[in-house]
């Protein structure tokens, strides 16, 4: 379960930081050029929030087990 939600989070900040550099590369193009493209980082970001709270539950969790079996 840890690799596979480590691995998730990974891809979809990665998702989310492609979708960021493409705005970037079409901002020579004026802002009506971006309209679909921040529509798409913001579902990328959603995307990406959405798997990082699921990872802070997980991490939360555990270290609450960690600490409580000392």
């Amino acid at each position: 379960m840890w690799i596979e939600l480590v691995q998730r989070y990974a891809i979809r900040a990665r998702e989310f930081s492609d979708a960021v550099a493409a705005l970037g590369r079409e901002a020579p193009l004026g802002p009506a050029s971006s309209q679909e493209l921040l529509k798409e980082i913001r579902s990328r970001r959603d995307l990406c929030n959405e798997v990082a709270d699921e990872f802070e539950r997980y991490v939360t969790l555990n270290a609450s087990a960690a600490d409580s079996s000392r």
